[in-house]
């Protein structure tokens, strides 16, 4: 029930939209608001990525080596750099487990679905919205190129 309420508001905002700036403003309007309340879930699930990253964060096994380490040394990067102390990576450690832990991966592979279901979703809102302002046959127009862009461009000599 949420979903269409907002929906309608939506499409209520985008005829008022249509109708003072005209069908594409209203069109990057629309996709713009759809897109917003898209993202809303999908940051909430990047939120719990990074909340299970950080909850993991201090008792991940590489964390723990790397800053309770006071011993160990790092070979130089090169041959007249020193060595450097293990625990000295220990901050660097903690934010590598922040963003890439178990989670990471899952995520990645819903987040190529959801921008898929999106784009779909768009096509069809397009679609909808079209059909509603009757604009279904008008081709976009390609903006033809200002005056000063052309005697500019005719000169450079990449022109061909």
């Amino acid at each position: 029930m949420e979903l269409q309420v907002q929906a309608s508001e939506l499409t209520f905002a985008c005829m008022i939209c249509r109708e003072y700036f005209g069908e594409q403003i209203a069109f990057y309007f629309a996709w713009l608001g759809m897109y917003t309340v898209w993202l809303i879930p999908a940051s909430i699930m990047g939120l719990l990525v990074v909340i299970y990253g950080f909850a993991t964060m201090f008792s991940f096994e590489v964390v723990e080596q790397t800053c309770n380490d006071n011993g160990t040394m790092i070979c130089p990067r090169c041959d007249a750099c020193n060595t450097t102390a293990l625990n000295k990576g220990c901050l660097y450690a903690k934010l590598s487990r922040l963003f890439d832990n178990e989670l990471t991966l899952p995520f990645a592979v819903l987040m190529s679905f959801w921008a898929t279901f999106f784009l779909e979703y768009w096509k069809r809102t397009t679609a909808k919205l079209a059909y509603r302002w009757n604009v279904m046959g008008i081709e976009e127009e390609a903006e033809r190129p200002r005056p000063q862009y052309c005697v500019g461009a005719s000169n450079h000599p990449l022109q061909p």
